[in-house]
């Protein structure tokens, strides 16, 4: 799909084409391109292969940013410690490419960190106070079969994205809400890790007062409303989802897997 949507940007779309050109020569002139560039990148996805701990992962990425904003780009460290308390101020002379550099640091996310900070709050206190719990149990009445399990499953990790705010609290609360009904009939702990992450992961970035659309619309600068109709991946995979729950692809018992692959939370 994004294959397709790309055609207008190939040779030929002059207006399009003019635009890409422009930037790419306005990065040129203004930032050292090298293929150096390129080893924070491989050495971050190799940290996620080998699964290490996220704390650590952000730190090296951190070190990594800059050491080649040092080496690589001729900064000098007063200016990168600036850039990362404040953000980085572009100027390319090119106002779509500033628009876009310009933003980031420690201050400029601390409002996406206090909603972050309330969204949890408000999520905890539902939980406690036992509400979420009193409308799973309702939801289970109607859920009897499997597919509609993994169907009120998703619906409910949609729901705590739309009222909290919060991609975790989806996870982690629905998770406690449907764990033991899981277990009850027979099913993998895998099914429901995967239902979660078909809604409540990949819905996140598609509701705008979410922390997750926030983040992404401030690093971005774009709406979250504009760049919905392309997360083509968000918008399918919980039909996916649900279509596999009703018809029992790749749907496990818990019998069918390896002790050692089930990880109690």
């Amino acid at each position: 799909m994004f294959a397709v949507f790309n055609l207008k940007y190939v040779s030929g779309a002059s207006g399009s084409n003019g635009t890409v050109h422009a930037v790419m020569s306005a990065l040129k002139v203004s930032f050292t391109i090298n293929p150096l560039l390129i080893l924070p990148v491989l050495i971050i996805i190799a940290m996620i292969v080998f699964k290490i701990p996220a704390i650590p992962g952000l730190v090296v990425s951190i070190l990594l940013g800059v050491l080649c904003a040092m080496t690589v780009q001729g900064q000098d460290i007063a200016l990168i410690g600036n850039v990362l308390e404040n953000g980085f101020v572009a100027d390319t002379g090119n106002k779509m490419l500033d628009e876009l550099l310009t933003r980031g640091g420690l201050q400029g996310m601390m409002w996406t960190i206090s909603l972050i900070l309330c969204s949890l709050t408000f999520g905890g206190i539902m939980y406690s106070a036992g509400m979420l719990g009193a409308i799973a149990n309702a939801i289970l009445k109607a859920a009897r079969g499997t597919g509609s399990l993994i169907l009120a499953t998703m619906l409910t990790a949609l729901a705590i994205n739309v009222i909290c705010g919060e991609q975790y609290l989806s996870i982690l609360i629905t998770g406690k809400m449907y764990k033991d009904e899981y277990r009850k009939r027979g099913l993998a702990p895998q099914n429901l890790s995967r239902a979660l992450e078909d809604c409540g992961t990949v819905t996140s970035p598609l509701i705008p007062w979410t922390t997750c659309a926030v983040a992404m619309s401030t690093y971005m600068g774009v709406a979250t409303t504009a760049y919905l109709p392309f997360c083509f991946f968000n918008l399918i995979n919980p039909f996916v989802g649900i279509l596999f729950g009703f018809t029992g692809w790749t749907i496990k018992k818990i019998d069918e897997v390896d002790p050692a692959d089930i990880v109690e939370s």
